[in-house]
């Protein structure tokens, strides 16, 4: 609709790029996009040595975007994604995705040193 009426639009959340891969010129995102958010903390953990990661996000098309891009920076950074899992909308109980994050074993041995500096 921005498209055809040549109406702007700002799209508060809207950070997925494939949005905007479309060669749409009148849809303006207020965020960084999708694939680069979680790129400071990705930064920040490689900084401090971690190796390995783990990354459990919501089953939508905003958090699979995240997702996909935090995993490709991870990887870039040297950490490994020992799992990357998603729970479905209007999931209360995350006991069955902490128990894989947990048998995942995403920190180094050494990640309560690691915790007391950050």
């Amino acid at each position: 609709m921005t498209e055809k009426h040549k109406m702007p639009m700002v799209a508060p959340v809207g950070a997925a790029t494939f949005m905007y891969r479309k060669g749409r010129k009148f849809i303006f995102s207020m965020l960084a996009p999708g694939e680069m958010l979680l790129e400071g903390l990705i930064d920040l953990a490689a900084k401090r040595g971690l190796k390995t990661a783990a990354l459990i996000h919501a089953d939508d098309v905003g958090s699979r975007t995240v997702a996909q891009g935090s995993i490709e920076l991870a990887r870039k950074r040297g950490l490994q994604m020992v799992l990357a899992d998603a729970f479905p909308q209007g999931t209360t109980d995350f006991s069955a995705v902490l128990t894989k994050v947990r048998t995942a074993s995403p920190e180094p041995r050494d990640a309560g040193r690691l915790r007391k500096r950050l």
